[in-house]
C-alpha cells in the first residue's frame, strides 16, 4: 500500500511539473587580507569574492512564455544554504508573459571559514 501511495505521489509531482532549471551557485569567502566584492551573472547565481561578516545579494528572474499561470518555487541546494535569505518570495504564481525576480542575500557569519562554496538554485515550474 505504501508502494501505491509512493507512485501515485511520484507520477502526480511529474505530470504537473513544467520545467525543472538549475543555476549553478557560489560564494567565495576570503580571509581578512584579500580583495573581494566581485560577481558576473550569466544564467548563473554568483555571490563573488567577500569576507566573512559581509552581504553580498544576487538573483535570477523567471520568465513564463506560456498561455497559463504557472506556479514557480526554488530551491537552494548548496553547502551555504544556512546563509541564505530569499528578499522576494521563493514561491509565486507567474501569470501568462509575464516575468518575476528571485533575490538571494547570502549573509556569512564573522566565523565562516575562508574557502569557495557552492551549490544550485533550483527553480521548479508547475502547473496550477
Amino acid at each position: 500500500m505504501i508502494i501505491a501511495v509512493l507512485t501515485s505521489l511520484w507520477i502526480y509531482a511529474r505530470v504537473t511539473t513544467i520545467a525543472v532549471y538549475e543555476y549553478p551557485t557560489d560564494i567565495t569567502i576570503t580571509d581578512e587580507g584579500g580583495g573581494g566584492g566581485l560577481g558576473i551573472r550569466k544564467g548563473e547565481m554568483h555571490f563573488g569574492v567577500i569576507h566573512a561578516g559581509f552581504t553580498s545579494r544576487s538573483g535570477v528572474i523567471a520568465y513564463n512564455f506560456l498561455n497559463q499561470s504557472v506556479k514557480v518555487r526554488a530551491y537552494p541546494r548548496t553547502n551555504f544554504t544556512q546563509w541564505m535569505e530569499f528578499t522576494t518570495p521563493k514561491e509565486f504564481i507567474l501569470p501568462p508573459n509575464e516575468k518575476q525576480e528571485i533575490n538571494v542575500t547570502v549573509s556569512p557569519p564573522d566565523d565562516a571559514k575562508p574557502g569557495k562554496y557552492t551549490g544550485t538554485l533550483l527553480v521548479v515550474f508547475k502547473k496550477v
